[in-house]
């Protein structure tokens, strides 16, 4: 009966922390530029930068920038930028709409 019990716990544990991780995801791919979908507006180049330093890690950390690059979505131009954590080494990708720019 014990042993029931305690798998019943280790299941509704684990389930519960999976629910978490996934809602952590989706909240984390809504943020502005986390998607193509959500991609960033810039009016010029210089703004990726001071978006790249906005940005922190879960753990706490700061990007840098490891490349960057033109992509597409939808017909619009977006600038892609790889970044990679200072602390934890997790890697993320950061959107910018380029429909806006200033040449």
């Amino acid at each position: 009966m014990i042993t029931a019990a305690l798998a019943i716990a280790v299941i509704l544990a684990v389930g519960a922390a999976l629910i978490r991780h996934l809602q952590s995801r989706a909240v984390d791919r809504a943020r502005p530029g986390r998607s193509p979908e959500t991609a960033i507006p810039i009016e010029n180049y210089a703004d990726i930068d001071v978006a790249v330093r906005m940005q922190s890690c879960r753990c706490g950390g700061r990007f840098v920038v490891r490349g960057e690059g033109p992509s597409e979505h939808h017909g619009h131009p977006l600038r892609v930028t790889h970044l990679e954590c200072r602390s934890c080494e997790r890697e993320q990708r950061l959107y910018f709409d380029l429909s806006t720019l200033r040449h």
